[in-house]
């Protein structure tokens, strides 16, 4: 990985592995580092379930990360998993449940089929893939959704069985599946919005001098604004010009896997004459519950991650 150099031929002294040392972090860590882009806000992997839990024999030895994301490449919601094997044994017999949820969602066709597979003792297995899917089946028709929305999950083993929550953020649950144009059609958007009232409306503010900075691959505004959202399911309803402030009004909307329309307008800048990197989000939710999903939604795609 690194290129050797015989001992005793360091003309500078000092130099070497250290050069650099004092020059500008920036170029080789932190956020210069990162890639920010205007494709699907993914959300990243964090731990599940930690080696010390004991499954339903309570054993232990088995740590997962998980996430869950919308995969543009493949068009298929997954879920992320990544297997560390402290038990000192081998383990096998991959298998996974979900309970039932909210939005319907459960694995697509038996786990044995997607070669999904554990870790030797004390290895660290790779990011592996496991297909999700949306079936009225696994549907809780009767709970609407918590928050955080959670997936339910008991993974199967020869160590144990384990059960763990898995974070969902509301945008990998757009209705993908369904052509952009087709999923709210404009004449929906304005019947919808104009239906719902003033208690299910709100508004939160987005700019480099309040708490929520905007996300920093937003360079442009208001066009990365469009694309990063047609890129994360939400297509352009509208867009308008105040005459009197200067300010773009932009309309998005979408729907999720069980049909409940999502609806936004964003305010550009956020105020009049206001700071030309900042703006506005009103948003209107069909049901209360929805209300804090949509929020962090939101925020994770728009705001700085």
């Amino acid at each position: 990985m690194f290129a050797s150099q015989p001992a005793g031929n360091n003309d500078e002294g000092g130099a070497g592995w250290a050069d650099g040392f004092g020059d500008d972090p920036g170029a080789m860590f932190g956020d210069a580092a990162k890639v920010y882009d205007l494709e699907f806000a993914r959300a990243q992997a964090s731990e599940v379930l930690s080696s010390s839990q004991g499954g339903k024999q309570k054993k232990s030895g088995l740590q997962v990360n998980a996430c869950v994301n919308y995969s543009p490449e493949k068009k298929q919601l997954l879920m992320e998993l990544e297997f560390t094997n402290e038990s000192g044994a081998p383990i096998s017999d991959f298998d996974v449940m979900i309970n039932k949820n909210s939005f319907g969602v459960l694995p697509d066709a038996p786990c044995s089929k997607h070669g999904i597979t554990y870790p030797g003792p004390f290895e660290t297995s790779e990011v592996q893939y496991l297909p999700l899917k949306v079936d009225k089946k696994n549907a809780d028709v009767k709970n609407p959704p918590k928050h955080p929305f959670l997936l339910q999950v008991a993974l199967k083993s020869t160590l144990d069985i384990f059960y763990f929550n898995v974070p969902c953020h509301l945008h990998s649950l757009v209705n993908f599946a369904v052509d952009p144009a087709q999923r709210l059609a404009k004449e929906d958007f304005k019947k919808f919005w104009d239906m719902i009232q003033a208690d299910k409306q709100f508004t939160m503010e987005v700019g480099p001098a309040g708490p929520l900075k905007p996300y920093q691959g937003l360079k442009s505004l208001p066009d990365d604004l469009t694309t990063c959202l047609a890129n994360n399911g939400f297509a352009l309803m509208a867009k308008t010009q105040k005459q009197q402030t200067g300010q773009t009004m932009l309309y998005f909307g979408s729907k999720t896997v069980n049909n409940l329309p999502l609806m936004f307008e964003v305010a550009h800048p956020g105020q009049p004459n206001g700071d030309a990197s900042s703006f506005s989000v009103t948003y209107k939710v069909p049901v209360l519950p929805l209300k804090p999903l949509f929020e962090d939604g939101l925020k994770y795609i728009l705001t700085a991650r």
